[in-house]
């Protein structure tokens, strides 16, 4: 993958305070995932978009993370061969409250 366009939807229904969802990556085939982006909703309705290129070099070692990375930050580097959405809620959200992940790897 040399590159990723991921788009994050949510329709707030009632409850809840915050919602991440950070979209992660791995370089071992799935034994261990670090964070690539973290989008974060709170009580309102929202759609946010993130675009990453893997032809970026990275001359300084980063630490990678997993369920870690600041609100609303990407980690624009490496990029592994899978990606997985974990979502982190704060808060008990209502019905009609819906999160939605679309990614494109190119």
């Amino acid at each position: 993958m040399t590159a990723l366009s991921c788009q994050a939807r949510f329709a707030y229904g009632s409850g809840g305070t915050q919602v991440n969802v950070y979209i992660q990556s791995s370089l071992d085939q799935g034994q261990s995932w670090f964070d690539i982006a973290n989008i974060e909703f709170t009580t309102s309705s929202g759609v946010d978009a993130i675009n990453l290129s893997g032809l970026n070099s990275v001359t300084t070692p980063a630490a990678l993370t997993n369920l870690a990375l600041a609100n609303n930050t990407v980690l624009n580097g490496p990029l592994g061969d899978r990606l997985q959405a974990t979502v982190v809620s704060t808060g008990t959200y209502g019905g009609g409250s819906l999160l939605s992940v679309n990614c494109e790897a190119r």
